[in-house]
């Protein structure tokens, strides 16, 4: 119910098939982590003494589990807890960008001078497209953004002649790369303030090319 409500109020647009599918991976993964490892932690606890098991006045101890069955319960919680806390130091030590403060980011990579992008520098240059966001399970209807043009962003800091790409990089660390030339020929793909973040707004390019949370522009 959770992951239905949160993507009716915030992902306007999916499919009931996307989902339905997030719902299963919700209800597979509250199994997996609410049940079977948590069982594991419990019988990690236990194991070192920490828990006093407590009876029913007049009840007995029940029966204990199969020693067979909690060892390889110990083992797979040991690779589970060593896994997640794998992923989450690699995550948030290679991955993950602390956002800036403020609604700017790193315009670098092979241009002739790299410098921080903030939207107040570039005042003049603000225009407003009418665009629509058609993703594989997100769609956004039409609507209008004012922003800057990715075009006269990588103008003003000098685009290397060897270069063929531009990687959109985000502070969670999800990337769009567009061609150079497609975002140099079309001025309507703009660098737009969300909030306290950036975001790009790519008319005519789909959904996965419109990054939130710009922290970096790499020119390649």
């Amino acid at each position: 119910s959770n992951v239905v409500v949160f993507q009716v109020l915030y992902f306007s647009g999916v499919s009931w098939g996307y989902m339905g599918l997030m719902a299963l991976f919700a209800a597979v993964s509250g199994a997996v982590f609410g049940g079977y490892f948590t069982a594991g932690v419990l019988d990690v606890v236990d194991a070192a003494g920490l828990l006093r098991p407590v009876h029913a006045p007049g009840s007995g101890p029940g029966h204990p589990a199969r020693p067979g069955r909690r060892v390889a319960r110990l083992a797979v919680t040991c690779v589970m807890a060593a896994a997640l806390v794998g992923g989450a130091v690699y995550y948030y030590t290679q991955v993950f960008e602390l956002p800036p403060s403020g609604p700017m980011c790193r315009i670098e990579g092979r241009v002739a001078q790299a410098y921080e992008y903030a939207p107040n520098r570039f005042r003049d240059e603000v225009v407003t497209v009418r665009a629509e966001l058609v993703g594989q399970v997100t769609h956004v209807p039409e609507a209008d953004y004012s922003g800057v043009p990715l075009a006269a962003i990588l103008e003003r800091a000098g685009v290397d002649p060897s270069a063929s790409s531009v990687r959109i990089i985000a502070s969670d660390g999800y990337e769009g790369i567009f061609g150079l030339q497609d975002v140099m020929e079309h001025r309507d793909v703009i660098l737009c303030q969300d909030q306290e973040t950036l975001r790009v707004v790519a008319p005519g390019f789909e959904g996965a090319f419109w990054v939130r949370m710009v922290s970096r522009i790499r020119v390649e």
